[in-house]
């Protein structure tokens, strides 16, 4: 039954076009991270090119390129605020709509004839959540993969793909505690609207 109602929120949130939605957006983050990434790369390049131009004409060393000097997944630096801020807020909308829609759509009173009883229901509409929004960082994870590999011209070592794993995962985490908080503001209040507004109460 879990599996079942699991399911259930996923195909939910897939043709109601909330899922596309949320990957979009996040992909969109992720993308402009390397895109700044990239356009910092240039110009540190750029100006590192005239400076040693420059030096050579006075006949003198020229220092190491600055942007060698800096972590190679310093590019995606910008997914460390876009994930708290944005991701948070996507993440809460998320686990709003896996309850709220249940009670305004009768779904939830369907769902209970036919034997569920309430904990099986709450956690399959968690384990649907959590999978939606491993699917979504799974995205990102791609994209900043990608990224990486076109700005540094370089495929990343292990070490750099093991950090970009263990960030994305204490993201789902983070991510998945917000889900949990716009389900149970819904839980607890009558109001669609007042759950709403308390959850982003608490993203704030």
């Amino acid at each position: 039954m879990i599996a079942t109602i699991a399911a259930q929120q996923v195909l939910s949130l897939r043709r109601q076009r909330v899922f596309l939605s949320l990957l979009v957006t996040l992909l969109v983050m992720t993308s402009l991270a390397g895109v700044l990434g990239w356009l910092s790369h240039h110009t540190i390049t750029r100006v590192y090119d005239e400076a040693v131009a420059l030096l050579a004409v006075g006949g003198q060393p020229a220092p190491p390129n600055p942007f060698e000097l800096k972590p190679t997944l310093s590019l995606l630096s910008n997914m460390a605020v876009y994930i708290p801020l944005i991701g948070a807020l996507v993440a809460l909308v998320l686990g709003h709509l896996a309850m709220a829609d249940d009670q305004s759509d009768g779904v939830a009173r369907l769902i209970f004839t036919r034997g569920a009883s309430r904990w099986s229901y709450v956690l399959g509409k968690v384990l649907g959540a959590a999978a939606v929004l491993a699917a979504i960082l799974a995205a990102s994870l791609v994209v900043s993969g990608v990224s990486l590999v076109v700005v540094n011209q370089a495929v990343p070592t292990l070490s750099d793909l093991g950090r970009l794993a263990l960030f994305y995962g204490l993201s789902w985490l983070y991510l998945f505690m917000f889900a949990l908080v716009g389900m149970v503001t819904v839980l607890l209040t009558r109001r669609r609207s007042l759950a709403l507004l308390a959850g982003l109460g608490v993203w704030l």
